[in-house]
């Protein structure tokens, strides 16, 4: 995600460098609630069982304001991470 030098408000900082995974009920529970990062960042005392609950108001918020809420499979996010960590090994 995003890494970002100048100052952003709280949400929006929360929004531009995290991602929401993708992976089901069952998955929700054996993550504990973290593949939902978006609104585990912007809500970090919210229980997990709530988060998806948050996820319902949170999405629709960011579309109406054009702000990116990344939403993806475990795959694609698996695969963004390395490319991601395979640029910065690149500039080393």
């Amino acid at each position: 995600m995003e890494v970002y030098q100048d100052v952003k408000d709280f949400a929006t900082a929360q929004l531009v460098s995290t991602r929401n995974i993708h992976f089901g009920l069952f998955n929700d529970w054996f993550a504990g609630g973290l593949n939902l990062q978006i609104e585990h960042h912007l809500f970090p005392t919210m229980p997990r069982h709530q988060l998806r609950k948050a996820a319902k108001y949170v999405e629709p918020f960011c579309a109406k304001h054009g702000i990116a809420y990344e939403y993806v499979g475990w795959c694609e996010g698996t695969a963004k991470v390395v490319a991601r960590l395979k640029e910065i090994a690149a500039l080393a």
